[in-house]
């Protein structure tokens, strides 16, 4: 049930992005007029180059590989999940609906997938595209209700649709924008949205907090763009900002986080 709910998800997210231009015809004489603009015809090809690089971008997140660790076989001195047999990986974590994930981040509904280490830079630039997105179509509904075309009597009944819009996509984009700044601010620091959340569950981090794997922003980032290219990584707590702990037995089994 809970994957058809999911499934159920995409085809609404898909759906929406393509439903966001049917008001634009609802406002065809203040939007035909704008599209002679110099200013106006930069904003809205952004808003169409936007929407098929989110459409495109969501399609292969939908599509990808979290970084199943079931997929590469059993390495010698690691532990097994519980759950499912699969060789687990410091910073794993077993999800219910996908198995066990390396460098599990979360699992996405939206995309009916599992974000982990050889998806979540694919997962980061579904989320820029999308702000993106919602920028632009957010500057264009403004534009357009503000065009003296569209002023008049009974204006909001007049344009219930486009204000339902604007509605819209002013909350769900507040919202898209703070999860893309969230993930940026992970990619800079090493971080996943599990231990930023669960961290003072996870023996590696502790009751204190901390960012173990933190080696500093430009090498979090340049890690971040090509662990895909080689998962399961290694991952070495940092000489600087280590989490309280004993780290000489830090990959004893007792650290692996793969439970439900």
């Amino acid at each position: 049930m809970k994957d058809d709910v999911d499934a159920a998800f995409v085809i609404v997210f898909a759906m929406c992005v393509l439903a966001s231009s049917l008001p634009f015809f609802t406002e065809w004489p203040a939007f035909s007029a704008l599209l002679s603009s110099f200013l106006f015809l930069p904003l809205f090809i952004l808003y169409v180059a936007a929407v098929a690089a989110t459409l495109i971008a969501h399609y292969y997140v939908v599509h990808s590989t979290p970084g199943l660790l079931a997929d590469t076989g059993v390495f010698d001195g690691e532990a097994s999940c519980d759950h499912c047999s699969a060789p687990t990986r410091l910073r794993s974590h077993h999800c219910k609906h996908c198995g066990c994930v390396a460098r599990f981040d979360h699992h996405c509904f939206w995309v009916n997938n599992c974000v982990g280490e050889a998806n979540h830079r694919l997962f980061l630039a579904f989320l820029v595209a999308g702000s993106v997105f919602f920028l632009a179509l957010f500057i264009i509904i403004n534009v357009i209700l503000a065009h003296p075309v569209s002023q008049g009597p009974k204006y909001v009944e007049r344009h219930i649709i486009i204000i339902t819009e604007f509605l819209f996509v002013a909350v769900i984009g507040i919202f898209y924008s703070g999860l893309t700044i969230f993930h940026i601010y992970l990619a800079f620091t090493g971080q996943t949205t599990f231990e930023v959340l669960k961290g003072d569950t996870l023996a590696y981090i502790g009751p204190d907090g901390g960012r173990p794997f933190d080696r500093g922003p430009t090498a979090n980032l340049r890690h971040f763009l090509t662990m895909h290219r080689g998962w399961p990584g290694e991952y070495i707590p940092g000489a600087t900002r280590r989490a309280p702990g004993q780290w000489t037995v830090l990959f004893t089994n007792q650290y692996y986080s793969c439970w439900d």
